[in-house]
């Protein structure tokens, strides 16, 4: 018997994914940096990054259930929704790169 598909197509996967961007690019980090003339600690806010876990945490909190299956292609089940996981891995992989690269 087949499996339940909680997400019905590719684009709803997608669309799970682009309502957690605009929502995780919202969320700021104190980041402490010490002045070098006073001493003085500033916080200076740094915005959170895009990952897996945080992506697999807002669709449970939001949808009430898993997309770790649809990510990892678990039991080949989930063919048909390799370009949109393909594009999500790319987009979070290319967030920690260039946020690496440029200090964010």
């Amino acid at each position: 018997m087949a499996k339940h598909k909680y997400i019905e197509t590719p684009e709803d996967l997608l669309r799970m994914w682009n309502e957690y961007k605009d929502y995780r690019l919202k969320l700021y980090d104190a980041l402490p940096v010490a002045n070098n003339k006073t001493g003085e600690v500033l916080y200076l806010p740094v915005q959170k990054p895009l990952t897996r876990w945080s992506f697999e945490a807002y669709v449970f909190n939001t949808y009430g259930h898993h997309v770790k299956q649809y990510l990892d292609n678990q039991d080949n089940s989930y063919t048909a929704y390799l370009g949109v996981t393909t594009h999500i891995r790319n987009e979070w992989t290319d967030d920690h790169v260039s946020g690496t690269m440029t200090g964010k």
